[in-house]
């Protein structure tokens, strides 16, 4: 068995691509002293860090990761509808301050292969254009049912 049989993929869903990486949680119990050209240090604090893999399907961004002691087994511990992602971008560490909204977490991705500004751009570009059709899939699909509501 493979990690993408323990998906729980809907219809018509595909895997695109994944990434191994890491997953942070901002705001929470501890803090990671961050230094930046020795002159000036940042205080970031991280409720969660969790080793696993980011993967992209044509409708979502899911993150796996070990959900048993061994940490062998794969579950979903994040889940985001390509219509939510608001804004992807570049950073060694997050160097402004994250606004905390209740009822929503800010997760931070540290990927494997993507740890260069090109790199990221490549990321970007593909993750931009999943959820573009994405909105425009939906969108078709809601036409669709108000046409026939009409009819």
């Amino acid at each position: 068995m493979t990690w993408v049989d323990t998906l729980a993929l809907r219809k018509d869903e595909k895997v695109v691509d994944s990434w191994q990486g890491i997953r942070e949680v901002i705001g929470g119990t501890f803090e990671v002293t961050l230094e930046e050209d020795k002159k000036e240090r940042k205080r970031v604090t991280v409720k969660e860090r969790k080793e696993g893999l980011l993967v992209l399907t044509n409708q979502r961004l899911l993150f796996l990761e070990g959900q048993e002691p061994d940490g062998k087994q794969l579950g979903e511990s994040v889940r985001v509808s390509l219509i939510d992602v608001d804004k992807v971008w570049f950073e060694k560490a997050p160097l402004k301050p994250v606004d905390e909204v209740a009822g929503f977490e800010t997760h931070i991705f540290s990927l494997k292969k993507v740890g260069k500004k090109k790199e990221f751009n490549a990321f970007k570009k593909l993750l931009e254009e999943y959820c573009q059709k994405r909105k425009e899939q939906l969108e078709k699909e809601t036409r669709k049912v108000i046409h026939f509501k009409i009819s």
